[in-house]
């Protein structure tokens, strides 16, 4: 996945973020259904959409404030249910995804990306790790924790968990 994140243009920035962005259509499902292969045998049916991208932390610091993930649609108008993300790098310190509890409003905020403000705890703290796979509904208030040690690189995109 190195050599074809490498070969991806960088997008530009439609506002300022501490990360780069390549895009992927993965037209041929060699990607997605690696992901869909994977959470078969965690025993979990899903699709994995096509659209995914390449997240980049080039430089310590970068982070992500508290948010939500939108869904998005399947070719055939059906909505995605979770987020995932495939980390390509680990680092030694720093840039956890923090999976953080809810709170009142949330709800109200979600269909923007958005979360009520103040203070929340953290439930997890996933530590980026070459090869681990996370698995996340869209509404689950998260973060990504600053970066120490960098360069972080994750795929992240949707799947529709099916009944």
């Amino acid at each position: 996945f190195l050599a074809l994140w490498r070969s991806l243009p960088v997008a530009s920035k439609d506002k300022e973020s501490p990360i780069e962005r390549s895009y992927l259509f993965d037209s041929e499902g060699w990607l997605t259904g690696l992901l869909t292969a994977a959470a078969a045998a965690a025993g979990l049916r899903c699709v994995a959409l096509p659209g995914v991208r390449f997240l980049h932390y080039p430089e310590p610091g970068g982070h992500l404030p508290p948010h939500v993930d939108l869904p998005r649609c399947t070719a055939g108008g059906a909505k995605s249910t979770h987020t995932f993300l495939l980390y390509l790098t680990g680092c030694g310190r720093g840039g956890e995804t923090l999976l953080l509890e809810e709170r009142e409003g949330d709800a109200a905020l979600a269909r923007m990306g958005g979360v009520a403000p103040g203070p929340r705890a953290t439930l997890e703290a996933v530590r980026p790790r070459e090869g681990r796979l996370l698995l996340m509904p869209h509404a689950c208030p998260h973060a990504a924790a600053p970066t120490i040690d960098t360069p972080k690189l994750l795929v992240r995109g949707e799947v529709r968990v099916l009944a």
